[in-house]
């Protein structure tokens, strides 16, 4: 809190929900003063930020698993291998919209 009042940051990100509690708590007008970014947020809309989309994260996951089974692979691969499945972004009531961000 000590941190923020002196710096007073345009946008919180973090993965951890206390922290608009905290910003209640110091006073702060979330979004017009400090925005909040959610960096694993609900589809609920209630924060800003990033789904991780977490059931296509272990879709992908299996279909690794099942690969390598069907090719009879097993253990860890020698050479390692990365699965990226992209989050989406979620508008929310803790950040600006992001056409009001850019006229600012």
């Amino acid at each position: 809190m000590a941190w923020f009042k002196k710096h007073r940051p345009e946008v919180v990100i973090s993965q951890h929900d206390e922290i608009l509690g905290w910003l209640n708590e110091l006073g702060v007008n979330v979004p017009n003063e400090t925005g909040f970014v959610h960096l694993n947020c609900p589809t609920s809309g209630e924060v800003a930020g990033i789904f991780q989309n977490n059931i296509q994260v272990g879709q992908a996951a299996v279909d690794f698993l099942v690969g390598m089974i069907f090719r009879n692979k097993r253990g860890v691969p020698v050479l390692p291998h990365s699965v990226l499945v992209e989050g989406t972004w979620m508008e929310g009531p803790t950040l600006l919209p992001s056409a009001r961000l850019r006229t600012a």
